[in-house]
């Protein structure tokens, strides 16, 4: 999934632990009504349910389904 924030070809070069790269990994846990969902309509529909919604960046456990 791509993330929402612009990526940045640049970060693993300025961002390094010890002589090695960083590179970050962006998750977006889907509830089972979020995932069949994207399963049968695609997934520019979860990108835009998370538009309409504001999805934030920071994880939230106790986010309720969009769907």
């Amino acid at each position: 999934m791509p993330p929402i924030v612009m990526e940045d070809q640049n970060l693993p070069d300025q961002l390094q632990l010890g002589a090695e790269p960083v590179h970050f990994l962006w998750v977006v846990p889907l509830t089972t009504p979020g995932c069949n969902l994207k399963l049968e309509k695609g997934f520019d529909v979860i990108l835009g349910l998370f538009e309409q919604h504001r999805h934030p960046h920071v994880f939230d456990p106790h986010r309720k389904s969009y769907v």
